[in-house]
């Protein structure tokens, strides 16, 4: 009987020794807490990101993660020309409210091209080089293109010698832009030449026929940026099309320049043509000028200081009505509506 009762006594021991064991494990493994963590920074750019980690090996962890989505950049490839240079370098973002701080450097990778000084390119030999743009969060690669001879050179020149002749009044509304205002100007196709509207007002048209955005992104600091425009009206983007380029670089070649004078001429309102239809070979491009056009109008939505002349709906169905006998440039019809189109929508300064 003794015997019995000391083996019980003994089982109960064990037992309740080993409960306490295992309460003991238990309450140990839960009260461990991490003592170190590791972080990520990633720009999603299309060749960046920037990560930041920092771990323990003294103790046990437990890691966490914190990821920051800062978007992506994109820059436009930048064409100068000897005597037409200081092209401003232009990153969008996908988030632009991540990168209100972002401070780019530039890294020319052929020096004998080019130099950045003050996120403008500057011309130094002809060639083309790969631009790296660096910031904190963000790297991206662009293409420079370098050109000895500018296509324009003459027309620029002459375009210079009108500006330092007529185009130095305060408050002036400056036409810039592609044969359109070339012709009118010069009284091609039998139109009305252009001064028999404006010559009252203070207004000067510097347009080239031929020109695209980057021509005259090469041209703002030699031309445009010696005027002080209130009014800046332009009709571009025809030849870029024509030329190859799909809709959507066409825009984005234009936003290059619409920003370009929203940056040297803060106060200037900023007026637009949508590019028109036309026949013959070229009427292939009328899908690609639609997506353009419309591209251009949800840009303009978003800016105050631009206003888009969609002369392209005014022309509508009847477009062939407006046009000259090439089926690409305007007739007498069709600057009577841009006319129009401009005294509802511009407040000319008088002379």
């Amino acid at each position: 009987m003794k015997n019995s009762i000391k083996k019980t006594f003994l089982l109960i021991v064990a037992l309740t020794g080993l409960v306490a064991c295992n309460n003991q494990t238990s309450t140990s493994s839960s009260s461990v807490q991490p003592t170190s963590s590791a972080s990520t920074i990633s720009s999603n750019s299309s060749s960046s990101s920037i990560t930041n980690s920092s771990t323990s090996s003294s103790k046990p962890s437990s890691l966490s993660y914190s990821t920051i989505d800062y978007g992506k950049v994109y820059f436009n490839d930048i064409q100068i020309w000897s005597d037409y240079d200081h092209v401003r370098i232009r990153p969008y973002f996908t988030k632009p409210e991540m990168a209100e701080n972002e401070v780019f450097d530039y890294f020319v990778v052929d020096e004998s091209i080019c130099y950045i000084e003050d996120d403008e390119v500057v011309y130094l030999s002809e060639g083309r080089t790969d631009v790296i743009a660096t910031s904190e969060h963000f790297s991206y690669k662009f293409i420079v293109g370098a050109s000895q001879t500018f296509n324009y050179s003459s027309m620029a020149r002459s375009m210079n010698n009108l500006v330092d002749r007529d185009g130095l009044d305060e408050n002036l509304t400056v036409f810039l832009g592609d044969s359109f205002f070339d012709f009118w100007r010069n009284g091609i196709n039998n139109v009305t030449k252009w001064e028999n509207y404006y010559s009252e007002y203070k207004a000067i048209n510097i347009g080239i026929g031929g020109t695209k955005t980057h021509d005259w992104r090469a041209m703002n600091k030699n031309i445009v940026c010696k005027t002080s425009p209130k009014n800046i009206i332009i009709n571009l983007g025809t030849n870029n099309l024509n030329g190859g380029e799909l809709a959507n670089q066409t825009f984005l070649n234009m936003r290059d320049l619409l920003e370009d004078y929203q940056y040297y001429f803060p106060d200037a309102k900023i007026y637009i043509f949508t590019v028109t239809r036309c026949t013959g070979a070229l009427s292939v491009n009328w899908s690609k000028a639609q997506q353009y056009n419309q591209k251009l109008k949800d840009y303009a939505e978003t800016k105050d200081a631009i206003t888009v002349l969609d002369v392209a709906e005014r022309f509508g169905l009847d477009y062939q009505d407006y046009l000259a006998s090439d089926g690409l440039h305007l007739n007498q019809n069709a600057y009577e509506v841009y006319n129009e189109m401009i005294f509802d929508a511009v407040e000319l300064e008088s002379k």
